[in-house]
């Protein structure tokens, strides 16, 4: 049925939905009294729609939603098949379920009006009894697929609520260290210009200014990068991501951080890697991943996060991947298996831990959905005395 595309349901800049509605779309004014009688005693709370034709359909389609069509099969200007097809390719009404009726009672017809996307078939003349059954049936299917369509919007809403509440907390704890590390170089830059300014001669000045100008350089790349991690949220574009420059943005956030905690840092590219994804949100993830590092080194004797990356061979697909190793005292047992649920959290007395501040428990939520958007996996890869190994793979 090629020539189905040369049709399309018209483009209407607002359609109405002011009461449920069922469209009856038949060329007999017969069959559409017969069917608007049984709808009227059983379905009294909607209001019935009647098109004598597919485009007809199509027209009042684009003008209103409706719960239901009920449609002929055997129709001039546009059949029921052309109809049905053209309903179920557009976004709008792909969801609608569509009732078709014939007298043709052919396995081979009935094959057709479902390939075209019906969702029942009903074969004249018509039962009242029958028709009320599957049209009652229908309409609780779709109010249960509309139900679940709610819910999953408001469950996505709540997911980017999460990331953009964890993320802000992140924002606040990386600031706090960017701050103290911004007024180290300013203090250094002012100490470069009472310097210059005991210098009498020009070629004197000029190694403070060489000076200077890499602290302002620096000033700015801390700036830059607490601007582009704080501003990207769960909207961010798709785009090309260099693996080493995000690497090195996080170690600039993080780096007063591992200054303060004494926690020494290494960072390990194995190979040059391109990907497409969604670089703050990456960078967020990785950043949860060595500020759980960090947290999990307090008290021990060796300090030390290591971050490798690079892409590689996982089951034989070819992905991008970052190890984040630390030295800490490694995952209890008895979370591992659930250590990326909501709420779980090794941190605070009540955790078991050796903080008297407990942890929200979704940072690595929050990191493991961000993994799973760019279509990755994160396990930790080992874990004991030793410390852990944090494993994020993602592939090319």
């Amino acid at each position: 049925m090629s020539h189905v595309t040369c049709y399309k349901l018209p483009v209407t800049q607002q359609r109405l939905h002011i009461l449920p509605a069922i469209l009856i779309v038949d060329d007999s004014e017969v069959e559409c009294a017969l069917l608007k009688g049984i709808l009227h005693k059983s379905f009294s709370a909607y209001e019935v729609l009647i098109a004598h034709h597919g485009r007809e359909g199509l027209e009042l389609l684009a003008q209103r939603d409706v719960d239901i069509v009920l449609s002929d099969m055997m129709m001039p200007v546009m059949n029921g098949w052309e109809f049905c097809e053209i309903i179920k390719k557009d976004p709008r009404t792909k969801d609608v379920p569509v009732l078709l009726f014939s007298s043709l009672e052919q396995v081979q017809e009935k094959a057709k009006g479902f390939e075209a996307g019906a969702a029942d078939y009903i074969v004249k003349p018509i039962e009242s009894g029958e028709v009320i059954a599957r049209i009652k049936v229908h309409l609780g299917l779709k109010h249960y697929q509309d139900q679940l369509k709610d819910l999953n919007r408001e469950l996505k809403e709540a997911q980017d609520a999460l990331v953009q509440s964890e993320k802000m907390s992140a924002v606040g704890t990386l600031a706090a260290g960017i701050s103290h590390e911004f007024n180290n170089v300013l203090a250094m830059m002012k100490g470069y210009i009472q310097l210059s300014q005991q210098k009498n001669k020009l070629d004197d000045v000029k190694p403070a200014l060489a000076v200077m100008l890499d602290l302002v350089e620096r000033g700015q790349f801390l700036v830059r990068s607490m601007l582009d991690f704080s501003k990207g949220g769960m909207s961010e574009n798709k785009q090309k991501i260099v693996l080493a420059q995000i690497i090195d943005k996080v170690r600039v956030l993080m780096e007063p951080m591992f200054k303060a905690q004494g926690v020494q840092v290494e960072l390990q590219g194995k190979s040059s890697c391109e990907l497409q994804g969604y670089p703050n949100q990456l960078s967020q993830a990785i950043i949860n991943f060595a500020k759980n590092g960090i947290e999990a080194c307090e008290g021990r004797t060796e300090k030390k996060i290591t971050i490798e990356f690079g892409k590689s061979l996982f089951d034989r697909v070819e992905c991008a991947y970052i190890r984040v190793i630390d030295t800490g005292a490694g995952i209890p047992e008895s979370i591992r298996k659930c250590i990326f649920d909501p709420f779980v959290t090794t941190k605070g007395v009540i955790a078991g831990g050796n903080r008297s501040t407990a942890g929200t428990g979704l940072g690595l939520t929050v990191s493991y959905n961000i993994i799973k958007k760019h279509h990755g996996e994160v396990k930790i890869e080992k874990t004991g005395s030793a410390g852990t190994t944090m494993l994020v793979t993602i592939p090319l």
